[in-house]
């Protein structure tokens, strides 16, 4: 996954209910201690603050990828 992907909680960790909606990649980082990545991603039906969370790669679902 990449900056600019959409993307949605993995239905089998989460629920689509838990106030997240779609999301946005918009930053990927190695993580210093395991060594993989982890990527922040904007939501846009978030009901609570912060708009945006930290995910590892089985936590997402891609739903289209940007160019």
């Amino acid at each position: 996954m990449k900056v600019g992907d959409l993307v949605k909680l993995n239905s089998e960790y989460y629920t689509f209910g838990d106030g997240y909606g779609f999301g946005v990649i918009t930053h990927v980082s190695i993580c210093p201690h395991a060594g993989y990545p982890s990527y922040r991603v904007a939501w846009s039906g978030r009901v609570f603050q912060p708009a945006h969370s930290y995910h590892i790669l089985k936590d997402l679902e891609l739903l289209n990828e940007s160019r």
